[in-house]
C-alpha cells in the first residue's frame, strides 16, 4: 500500500511538471531569442561532453524535429492554398509565413526551453557535436589522402631502386624526399585533440539516432524551401 502511494505521488509530481511546461511553439521568435539570451553556461575547461549532456542534446533534437515539422507543414499548406486560389500573398499571409520560418529556424531553442534545459549549455553541446562530426569527416578524407600519398611513395622507391644513371637516381630521390615531407606534414595535421576523441566516443553511441534525425530535418527543410517558391 505504501509503495502504491509513493508511485501515485511521483506520478502526480511528473504530471504537474508536464502540465506546467510551456508550449514554446506558440511563442514569437523574438521572445524565444530573448529567453535564450538570458541563459548562461560556463563550459568545462577540458571541453568534454558527458553522456548526460548527450542525452539532453538528443531529447532536444527529437522535439526540435516535431516543432520544425509543424512549421514546415503550415508553410506548405499555406503555399498550396495560395496556388489553388492563384492569389498573391497579402501582408497577413506574408507575416504568418515569416512567423513559421522563424519557428522553423529556432526549433531547437524552442525545444530546449520547452523541455526545461539551459539553451546556452545546449548550444555548447551542439558546437561540440558539430566539431566532432567535422573531425570525423576530415579524418576520412585524410585517410584516403594518406593512402594515395603512400602509394606514390612506394612508386618512387621502386623507381629509385631501378634507376641506373646518377641523374635518374637524383630525380627519384628528390621526389621521394618531397613525398616523405608531405607525409610528415599530413601526420601533424591529422593529430586529434584528446577532448575531441572523447566526445566522438560518446557521440558514436547515438550516431544511428542522429543520422535519422538529420534525415528528417533535411526533409522538412526541403519542404520549407519548396513552399517559399
Amino acid at each position: 500500500m505504501k509503495k502504491s502511494l509513493i508511485l501515485i505521488s511521483v506520478s502526480l509530481v511528473l504530471f504537474a511538471v508536464s502540465c506546467g511546461r510551456k508550449n514554446m511553439e506558440k511563442e514569437s521568435t523574438t521572445e524565444v531569442l530573448k529567453q535564450a539570451a538570458e541563459d548562461k553556461y560556463n563550459p568545462p575547461n577540458d571541453k568534454k561532453i558527458t553522456d548526460k549532456q548527450m542525452q539532453m542534446y538528443m531529447a532536444v533534437r527529437k522535439r526540435e524535429v516535431e516543432i520544425a515539422k509543424s512549421a514546415a507543414d503550415r508553410l506548405e499548406a499555406k503555399s498550396k492554398e495560395l496556388k489553388e486560389k492563384k492569389a498573391t500573398a497579402g501582408i497577413m499571409d506574408t507575416l504568418n509565413a515569416l512567423s513559421d520560418v522563424g519557428k522553423f529556424l529556432t526549433a531547437d531553442l524552442r525545444a530546449a526551453k520547452e523541455l526545461g534545459y539551459n539553451t546556452a549549455e545546449y548550444q555548447w553541446v551542439k558546437e561540440r557535436v558539430l566539431e566532432a562530426s567535422i573531425n570525423a569527416m576530415t579524418e576520412d578524407f585524410q585517410q584516403a589522402a594518406n593512402k594515395t600519398v603512400d602509394q606514390s611513395r612506394h612508386y618512387y622507391e621502386e623507381q629509385l631502386a631501378k634507376a641506373k644513371t646518377p641523374e635518374e637516381k637524383q630525380m627519384w630521390q628528390q621526389s621521394l624526399e618531397a613525398i616523405k615531407k608531405q607525409q610528415e606534414e599530413m601526420q601533424k595535421n591529422s593529430e586529434v585533440s584528446d577532448y575531441v576523441r572523447s566526445n566522438r566516443d560518446i557521440i558514436k553511441k547515438y550516431q544511428g539516432e542522429l543520422d535519422a534525425l538529420k534525415t528528417e530535418m533535411e526533409k522538412y527543410n526541403a519542404g520549407k524551401e519548396a513552399a517559399k517558391k
